[in-house]
């Protein structure tokens, strides 16, 4: 695996081609990180990618299976070979843009479906959000903290790590609503935003994670969990 980071050449790049980057959506992001690997036009997708602005300036950071290339020269791109050294009980600070989902059974006259809640919407239908006086609401910082940590608590094990309430932030939340060429209707997700500790329990379990990433919608820049040791 590798592990890339893409940030524009601003010598190299038109008024027009960067006001194109910058007015992408999350499916144009996904379109413009495919074209780093447009040598293998058949292939699945086989890469994780995050969207950040650096200094101002969008750069990219992408896990892949194979290097990414770039033939336009607008684009810098810095790779090294992905080999994560880990152990049991090592501490890493991470981060992780997500779109944290849960399945909910909805019963309809006689028919019965799974439909999937983004946490905090699924939170605030608990609590009957909407229908409680103003005066009795949680603070939405505090209910989206709370919401988030359970919902990546629920899941840490069987990827291969652990977290403790108090070592993670959750905040950034944000609905989107991203237009596919072909499509009459949008993709429609949310995400949030964690950082903080954790501890790997799996070796083997996390490495997986950090290839393949966490949740829903990786396509559109979600899941990819950036990590750094920990200095005692």
């Amino acid at each position: 695996m590798y592990f890339s980071r893409i940030r524009i050449r601003p010598e190299n790049i038109t008024a027009k081609k960067l006001t194109d980057i910058f007015g992408q959506n999350s499916y144009q992001d996904h379109q413009l990180v495919w074209r780093f690997f447009s040598n293998r036009p058949d292939a699945d997708r086989d890469f994780l990618f995050r969207k950040e602005q650096v200094n101002n300036w969008p750069c990219f950071y992408v896990v892949s299976a194979f290097e990414p290339v770039d033939t336009s020269g607008v684009w810098r791109i810095e790779t090294k070979a992905y080999r994560p050294q880990l152990r049991i009980g090592q501490k890493l600070a991470f981060g992780v843009r997500v779109n944290p989902v849960v399945t909910r059974w909805v019963e309809t006259g006689s028919n019965r479906r799974q439909v999937r809640h983004d946490v905090v919407m699924d939170a605030k239908k608990a609590l009957n959000f909407n229908a409680l006086p103003v005066s009795k609401r949680p603070n939405s910082a505090e209910l989206i903290q709370d919401a988030g940590v359970k919902w990546i608590s629920s899941r840490c094990q069987s990827l291969g790590f652990s977290v403790t309430d108090r070592a993670i932030r959750v905040d950034g939340y944000r609905q989107h609503r991203v237009f596919k060429r072909g499509r009459n209707y949008p993709i429609r997700f949310s995400t949030l935003e964690y950082t903080g500790l954790l501890t790997v329990e799996d070796p083997d379990c996390f490495r997986q994670t950090l290839f393949q990433g966490i949740g829903k919608s990786r396509a559109l820049g979600c899941g990819l969990l950036l990590v750094k040791p920990v200095r005692n």
